[in-house]
């Protein structure tokens, strides 16, 4: 996935509770329209990846959450709020970047 495409998926996600190591985000059905979204099918498989700081992942398809436990040491809240809702483009994109490698996204160079 390009970088552009992970920082344009924030349209059709936002967050329903965000607390330092746990993140609960709504995903918009509007999601799966976007080019980019077969890069998210591994969301639907992934459980952990304690590498990337991912601890535990559910994908709630009846309430169309994410549910995401991270490890803080390796991503913050504030990465995740960064890259939710930032206005400062080049932090958006480096955190971005470690958004998609906590959830298995893997980025063009």
């Amino acid at each position: 996935m390009k970088l552009e495409d992970m920082i344009s998926l924030r349209e059709y996600i936002s967050p329903k509770e965000l607390s330092p190591g746990r993140a609960v985000l709504a995903m918009s059905p509007k999601v799966m329209q976007h080019p980019a979204a077969r890069s998210l099918a591994t969301l639907a498989t992934v459980k952990s990846r304690p590498e990337a700081g991912l601890l535990n992942a559910k994908l709630n398809i009846l309430s169309k959450c994410l549910e995401v436990d991270y490890d803080t040491n390796i991503i913050t809240e504030d990465d995740l709020n960064t890259y939710l809702s930032g206005q400062d483009m080049p932090q958006v994109e480096k955190a971005a970047v470690k958004v998609a490698a906590l959830l298995g996204v893997p980025l063009d160079a």
